[in-house]
């Protein structure tokens, strides 16, 4: 099997790396958008795991672009915060499995197989008002390359209140 796997989590890609070889699979790995596109052109694979929050792209716009390339490839979305929205953008264009992470090698390959996913799309957890600001707030640091000053003044956010944001954990829900 040729697998492509869109996601910047070392961790995770390791894991998964380390038993491809048990079954038999031949696995390609993107961790930037334009990386993973780029790699849809060049060859053909027989199923997609995205992580649809990849670097370069936001992921509304990714998913479109996966669908415009390559219409019918399986995909499996795995992410660790799945929300409403992406489980109802990545089900109209016809991506059924939304997984949440943290997943093994196994778990995945079994999930690849057919075998049915407990947590599949449906989230573990609603995150809280809190959590989906600090992740908002993260992504537009990384929108605009780590530029506070350019974060605080498109969110509207005076800059010190930005950065003593920045400094707590995010929040667990």
């Amino acid at each position: 099997m040729d697998l492509l796997i869109g996601d910047d989590d070392e961790n995770f890609v390791g894991r998964v790396a380390f038993k491809s070889h048990e079954h038999d699979c031949n696995l390609v790995v993107a961790s930037t958008a334009e990386a993973l596109l780029e790699a849809l052109t060049r060859q053909r694979f027989d199923h997609l795991v995205l992580e649809p929050n990849l670097p370069g792209a936001l992921w509304y716009s990714l998913l479109h672009g996966v669908r415009e390339l390559a219409a019918t490839l399986p995909t499996t979305i795995v992410t660790a915060f799945p929300s409403r929205a992406l489980i109802l953008a990545a089900a109209s264009l016809g991506i059924r499995r939304v997984i949440n992470k943290p997943l093994s090698g196994d778990e995945l390959f079994s999930t690849l197989a057919g075998a049915p996913v407990a947590s599949s799309s449906t989230p573990a957890w609603e995150p809280s008002l809190a959590r989906l600001e600090w992740e908002y707030i993260n992504h537009a640091l990384r929108r605009y390359r780590g530029n506070v000053a350019e974060a605080s003044r498109r969110l509207g956010l005076p800059r010190q209140t930005l950065y003593r944001k920045l400094r707590k954990y995010p929040p667990l829900r």
